[in-house]
């Protein structure tokens, strides 16, 4: 089962380790912007000198 890994160099093994790793890395840093819904805005109302109790709700 492990053979096609274990016959090739441990170079070979490294590198491939390697380049997995940044193509995970490059995936993951790409998709950030749909992870998060970058660039997308909320309205939020102004709060500014009104009472936390009149208008909070639970």
């Amino acid at each position: 089962m492990f053979r096609f890994i274990t016959s090739k160099p441990l170079w070979v093994n490294i590198l491939v380790g390697f380049l997995l790793a940044v193509a995970v890395f490059v995936a993951i840093i790409s998709s950030l912007g749909w992870f998060t819904n970058h660039d997308d805005a909320k309205t939020v109302p102004s709060v500014t000198g009104k009472s936390w109790l009149r208008h909070s709700r639970f």
